[in-house]
């Protein structure tokens, strides 16, 4: 299957999902590989660069996905189209903030090291940069507690629209997918790695872009089975 076969069938699965949701038909682009996504080729994603709603869907995924899978991921990134509008202003927002504190907790803390290393300085500066490292981390936590938001009401339309879990199933146990951000520690002996894994999982649903795959079926059962109205 090559691009010009491929990109049919993914033009039909998003606009048959945006057809659905009373959506306009967004643009639906097939490549080798998604930009910002460290190279990634085997899921898809929504984005809206220069205005333009687009879905990014790479050939291996046409290719390789079972059809109700690929249903299943086409119709979430629907559910980011969907939620776009909405997410605009919010999502500027977080970007500014993060580049205005990152900028200036990196110049306060720049200013107490070279502060230090100059002259002796008292241990209220190293405070408010201990406090400024924390007041950030908790920054983005939050952030990225909206992110896996988004993400959860992209699976809720999806699993509405297929109104089945066959799709969303059969996407989770594609070898690509991952139920946390685990780190990998090579070499660590199996103490090490038991010390280390109950830390892991914590820092990872916090600080993870998504939800664990586990919480996003269990999440998705129970909208199908006791489906709620959302504005």
């Amino acid at each position: 299957m090559d691009e010009d076969e491929a990109l049919p069938i993914a033009r039909s699965k998003v606009d048959q999902a945006c057809l659905a949701a009373g959506l306009p038909l967004p643009a639906v682009v097939i490549v080798e590989k998604l930009r910002g996504r460290k190279g990634s080729d085997f899921t898809a994603q929504f984005h809206a660069r220069q205005g333009v709603p687009t879905i990014e869907v790479p050939l291996r995924v046409v290719r390789e996905y079972p059809d109700d899978a690929l249903t299943w991921l086409l119709a979430h990134e629907v559910g980011h189209y969907k939620e776009h509008a909405g997410r605009r202003v919010k999502d500027r927002l977080f970007k500014t903030g993060m580049v205005v504190f990152g900028t200036v907790l990196a110049a306060w803390t720049l200013w107490v090291v070279v502060g230090a290393v100059m002259s002796p300085v008292s241990s209220f500066g190293g405070i408010f940069v201990w406090l400024g490292f924390f007041a950030y981390t908790t920054y983005l936590a939050l952030v990225l507690a909206d992110s896996r938001a988004e993400e959860r009401a992209a699976d809720r339309f999806a699993v509405r629209y297929q109104g089945s879990m066959a799709g969303a199933l059969q996407w989770a146990s594609l070898p690509h997918r991952s139920s946390s951000i685990a780190v990998q520690r090579r070499g660590l002996r199996r103490w090490g790695r038991a010390l280390f894994e109950p830390f892991n999982q914590w820092l990872g649903l916090i600080f993870s872009t998504h939800p664990y795959v586990p919480m996003r079926i269990d999440a998705m059962r129970a909208e199908l089975e006791h489906p709620v109205e959302r504005g």
